[in-house]
């Protein structure tokens, strides 16, 4: 059974009418869909939406994990690689908020993976995998560098009053102290929930925790919003669990604004605890900055390489914020449906290829999708037909298409099929279920979804991780355990579905 069934008879409609169809997809969130703005420097898509508070976006990051503002300027951390590696590829971006320029440049090089950032009377303090950094701001040069021995994954930086620096270590769940540029460890143990953003509020350190690790980014359960004492590091949770939280910053006397990465949300959060969504849509919402004097949130799109500065005068004025969007839904897609024919001999009308080794484009998260056809556009993914076909998309057409493709959707398998490599497939698909979900639906817009995916696709894809020919992190370290037939099996599974 189908979600859209109800759009199947626009298919027999010419591809140059505008038609008006009913919207399926889950009802959308309060708050900003950052989606709207993709690529549009200028506050608008064809006159939609009016009132956007996008101030720039900047589409030169390289695989970005933070941005940091101070009361002068704007600093963007980028790893340009992988998390976890030496390399010397990552770099940092410093520039004015009095006028920000409209493309990032480099600021200072040579740095491993660099994440959190913080400043403190003239020196930029950053986390760089295994080793605390710090920059002298006004000269641009790297003053001191303080390796943290057992370390397992440096992510977040606070200051407090007096310059002692604390830093997350989200893999060992621990919390790192330094003070006259020597480290110790503060706190640990899984009560810290694998820290991740931290700040320094008053007489308290401020965590915006991950989720307990249980092995690489897979968590326990989400994690919690939480304060520790600065001198008797007592614990008190502000929130339930939230999610898996990265960015953490304060908006103003009463609310911290804070992320969560695979959700791609920013909440508010009240000292009380309540929270609401203002911010997502994101692909990787990574550690996020906020500009207290102009009211500047800035967004790390980890997932899409992406800047994106919004103007946040009020969290009341949000409220009301999506339904200026909803409206528009229908006109987003049917221009999607228009752009949609050359796409369609190889994926299919409504998205479904027909061809077990084309990849279906239905039951997709819109954020997913959108990257990937970046991804393809600037060369990161390499097809002899989607690498050039991409390229001719403009960030509107690739909008556009989303919405046409994604608004399809196939309701899961009710019943367990009664055959052994199905189930086979279920069992060795239990590794893939925190990120993919159990029926192939996943539950973050971080990660695809493989419901009822072709086959041959899914197949080829797990292999190329596999085997290295396609890098992610995740993928490669999972994958690594697959044999053909377990590869094989899953396939099966996700898309007997």
């Amino acid at each position: 059974m189908k979600y859209i069934a109800v759009l199947s008879f626009v298919i027999l409609i010419s591809c140059s009418s505008e038609v008006e169809v009913v919207d399926t997809t889950p009802q959308p969130l309060p708050g900003i869909d950052i989606s709207y703005y993709q690529g549009q420097i200028e506050p608008k898509i064809d006159g939609y939406p009016t009132g956007t508070p996008l101030v720039v976006e900047y589409t030169n990051a390289d695989f970005p994990e933070s941005t940091y503002a101070n009361d002068k300027y704007l600093f963007v951390a980028n790893i340009n690689g992988v998390g976890l590696d030496k390399d010397g590829n990552g770099w940092i971006a410093k520039m004015p908020l009095g006028k920000l320029p409209q493309k990032m440049t480099p600021w200072v090089s040579g740095l491993n993976a660099p994440k959190g950032m913080r400043a403190s009377k003239g020196t930029l303090w950053v986390a760089d995998i295994d080793t605390v950094v710090a920059i002298d701001i006004a000269a641009g040069k790297i003053t001191q560098k303080i390796e943290l021995a057992d370390s397992g994954f440096l992510n977040d930086i606070a200051v407090d009053n007096d310059g002692n620096i604390y830093v997350s270590d989200t893999l060992k769940s621990r919390i790192w102290k330094i003070t006259d540029g020597k480290a110790s460890i503060w706190d640990e143990g899984k009560h810290l929930e694998s820290p991740n953003g931290l700040l320094v509020d008053g007489d308290k350190l401020i965590v915006a925790a991950f989720g307990y690790l249980t092995e690489l980014w897979k968590a326990q359960s989400p994690g919690k919003l939480y304060s520790l004492d600065l001198k008797t590091k007592d614990k008190k949770d502000i929130t339930g669990t939230l999610g898996n939280l990265d960015g953490l910053e304060k908006y103003d006397d009463n609310h911290y604004l804070v992320s969560d990465w695979p959700q791609g949300k920013i909440f508010a959060v009240n000292k009380n605890g309540e929270k609401k969504v203002i911010v997502h849509g994101i692909l990787g919402a990574a550690d996020i900055g906020f500009a207290s004097g102009k009211k500047w949130l800035t967004i790390p799109r980890m997932g899409e390489d992406l800047i994106t500065v919004l103007h946040i005068d009020s969290l009341e004025k949000l409220d009301g914020m999506q339904k200026k969007h909803e409206v528009k839904i229908n006109q987003l897609w049917n221009k999607g449906r228009i752009r949609s024919a050359a796409c369609n001999a190889c994926h299919g009308r409504e998205g479904n290829s027909g061809n077990t080794l084309w990849p279906n484009l239905r039951n997709q998260h819109r954020n997913y999708f959108v990257k990937a056809l970046r991804d393809f556009r600037k060369g990161k993914r390499k097809h002899p037909l989607m690498t050039p076909a991409a390229k001719n998309l403009t960030d509107r057409d690739i909008t556009y298409l989303s919405y046409y493709y994604t608004a399809y959707r196939d309701e899961p398998r009710s019943e367990p099929l009664n055959d052994e490599k199905w189930q086979k497939g279920k069992t060795k698909s239990k590794t893939c279920f925190t990120c993919h979900g159990t029926n192939g639906i996943s539950p973050a817009s971080m990660w695809p979804s493989l419901i009822k995916q072709s086959e041959g696709y899914l197949v080829k894809s797990m292999k190329d991780f596999r085997d290295g020919k396609r890098k992610d992190l995740q993928m490669n370290y999972v994958m690594k355990k697959f044999s053909d037939e377990d590869i094989e099996a899953v396939a099966y599974y996700f898309y007997h579905q």
